[in-house]
């Protein structure tokens, strides 16, 4: 929903996005190492690729409020990166895969995603790891 409010012009149905990325889901977790997940999706109800990024809070008794998504290393998930691209959009949608894979398993760049505090930090880490990538 907050995809779709921020992007309306690229969001056709958001009902139909939920669907997809559940459907999806439900064949196998996107929960990877770490307690990081990122539940992807193909769809025609986006006119480009979309995403998010949430750090996931911890509850009062310090457990992250996700505690059951699954991921390799059993850890509880504490970041999301939820993306959404249009089915005709392969290559850049690979692209996009490789490079979120490649940033998110760099050596404890997680942890510096899990200290950002804001929209625009969170843009600046994956910025400046972008940078990191072509230099």
């Amino acid at each position: 929903d907050a995809i779709a409010a921020e992007s309306p012009d690229a969001i056709s149905d958001a009902g139909e996005v939920k669907r997809t990325i559940l459907a999806r889901e439900r064949v196998m977790s996107s929960g990877l190492d770490h307690g990081i997940a990122v539940p992807h999706c193909k769809t025609d109800a986006v006119t480009r690729i979309v995403g998010a990024v949430a750090i996931v809070a911890e509850r009062e008794d310090g457990v992250p409020a996700i505690a059951d998504y699954e991921t390799f290393d059993h850890t509880p998930v504490r970041i999301i990166v939820l993306t959404v691209a249009p089915k005709n959009y392969n290559a850049p949608y690979l692209q996009l895969m490789a490079s979120l894979s490649r940033i998110l398993h760099a050596s404890s760049a997680y942890r510096r995603l899990l200290k950002c505090t804001s929209a625009e930090s969170m843009k600046d880490f994956f910025s400046s790891k972008q940078k990191e990538k072509t230099t």
